[in-house]
C-alpha cells in the first residue's frame, strides 16, 4: 500500500514477481524523491506464500539513473538467512548501480 502498487499488478503477477519489485522500486524512487530506489519481494518463511511460492525464493530491484534492474533470487535457509539474503543482493544490486 505504501508504494502504491496497483491491485491489478498484484491480482495477475501476485507479491513476489519481478514486475512488482520494479513497481515497488519505481515507487520509492518518486515517493521519496531519491535519485535511486531499491525494493524487495520475497517469502522469507517458514510458510509458502498465497500463491504457493516457496520459501526461499524472491526479486530484487534497482532503479536509479543508471536504468533499471531486477535480479531472481533463490535461496535455502531459515526465516533470517533468507532475509540476510535478499538484502544482501540489494546491497550488491546498488554497488554495481553506483559504479
Amino acid at each position: 500500500e505504501l508504494l502504491d502498487v496497483p491491485k491489478s499488478v498484484l491480482a495477475k503477477e501476485g507479491t513476489v514477481s519481478e514486475e512488482t519489485a520494479l513497481r515497488m522500486a519505481q515507487a520509492a524512487k518518486k515517493k521519496f524523491s531519491s535519485d535511486i530506489g531499491i525494493a524487495t519481494t520475497g517469502v522469507a518463511g517458514p510458510d509458502l506464500d498465497e500463491r504457493g511460492t516457496p520459501t526461499g525464493k524472491g526479486f530484487v530491484a534497482v532503479v536509479g539513473p543508471k536504468g533499471e534492474k531486477v535480479e531472481k533470487v533463490q535461496c535455502r535457509g531459515d526465516r533470517n538467512a533468507v532475509r540476510r539474503r535478499f538484502a544482501w543482493t540489494a546491497l550488491d544490486l546498488l554497488r554495481l548501480r553506483l559504479q
